[in-house]
């Protein structure tokens, strides 16, 4: 999942997803996918958990043009 999981230890952020989609390229691994492209926008505080943003510092629709 995309920014603050259920558990808020575990943030997978935007430089996380840059180096996903780098090593997926390297690899030949032509599609990928996250939970959830509702989320994939920036919340008012960082470090929120939601279903409705990542909580994380991103542009909207950020992961989206990382993992396309």
């Amino acid at each position: 999942m995309i920014g603050v999981n259920d558990s808020t230890a575990e943030v997978f952020t935007t430089a996380n997803a840059t180096t996903l989609a780098n090593f997926a390229a390297s690899k030949g691994i032509q599609e990928l996918s996250f939970w959830s492209l509702g989320r994939d926008k920036a919340c008012a505080t960082n470090g929120q958990l939601s279903d409705t943003c990542s909580g994380t510092s991103q542009s909207a629709y950020q992961f989206t043009r990382t993992l396309r």
